[in-house]
């Protein structure tokens, strides 16, 4: 049961939200007990959601995904459910904990997981807004969050900071439109309107590669403005340069976008924990 459970609620892409939050934290103060309240946060709101949008999208994952828990009866709807309400209890218990603010960011963020996962909105069955709901929820929300209650300062608004939240945010929309090559039969199949099946491959392999120079473009810039340019930026600037070129063969040959998502997706891990890195170099 333990392993079906990991399956479903998929741990390591909670990493990602974790570090975007990391991130944020990180520009403006240093580790601390509110930095680990807020990964706490952030880490089961994404489980809590990873869980509803697995019921959500069952007799999809029927045909895209056979082998996952709620397809074969490993773990039924309503085990699934209570779940999903344990985490959701847990995520509240560390917010109380981190006080007021996480308590509203964290409510902000279960929004954006509700837009995407639920009717009527349902996001994650709208081609852009699909896209767009998982850069926010996934980056732009979690670095924010982790920037306002780590500097304690209610705006931010210094050049640097938004050019980087920018260029992060359009980094993950450049990793997220690629989701949609690997799990098209199914989605054509049950009637799932994503961004591929709207606007076809070779639009959505394009639109990924052009947001991947524009969004590490401005990550980098905006970083190095911040924190200035030594060999701490060697790292993301060549995760940077490996991201656009894998999204680059997919521009040239969109056949070979289902067997490049897994590459794209590891490297953008890859380019976060560098940026970290970046921002605490010392």
């Amino acid at each position: 049961m333990v392993r079906e459970i990991l399956v479903l609620v998929r741990p390591q892409n909670g990493l990602i939200v974790a570090l975007s939050f990391a991130a944020g934290w990180l520009w403006f103060a240093p580790v601390g007990t509110g930095l680990w309240i807020g990964i706490a946060v952030v880490y089961l709101l994404h489980s809590a959601g990873t869980i509803r949008n697995d019921i959500v999208d069952r007799e999809t994952d029927r045909i895209n995904k056979p082998d996952r828990p709620l397809v074969t009866g490993k773990i039924s709807q309503a085990t699934a459910e209570a779940l999903f309400f344990g985490f959701m209890l847990l995520t509240v218990a560390f917010a109380i904990l981190g006080g007021p603010a996480f308590l509203i960011w964290g409510a902000l963020l279960y929004f954006g997981a509700w837009l995407y996962n639920e009717p009527p909105f349902l996001g994650s069955h709208r081609p852009i807004s699909s896209i767009v709901l998982m850069a926010v929820c996934f980056t732009t929300l979690p670095f924010i969050f982790g920037a306002q209650v780590g500097s304690g300062q209610m705006f931010l608004t210094s050049a640097p900071f938004i050019l980087t939240i920018i260029g992060l945010s359009l980094s993950r929309a450049a990793t997220s439109i690629f989701k949609d090559f690997k799990d098209v039969v199914g989605d054509k199949a049950t009637g799932k309107k994503t961004f591929l099946l709207e606007f076809g491959s070779a639009t959505t392999a394009r639109s990924g590669f052009l947001l991947s120079i524009v969004g590490g473009a401005l990550l980098l810039g905006g970083t190095a403005m911040a924190k200035g340019v030594g060999l701490e930026a060697v790292p993301a600037a060549l995760f940077v340069v490996i991201g656009i070129w894998y999204r680059l063969r997919v521009a040239r040959d969109p056949e070979k976008g289902t067997e490049n998502f897994s590459p794209i997706y590891t490297n953008e891990i890859r380019l976060q924990l560098a940026h970290l890195l970046w921002i605490v170099w010392p």
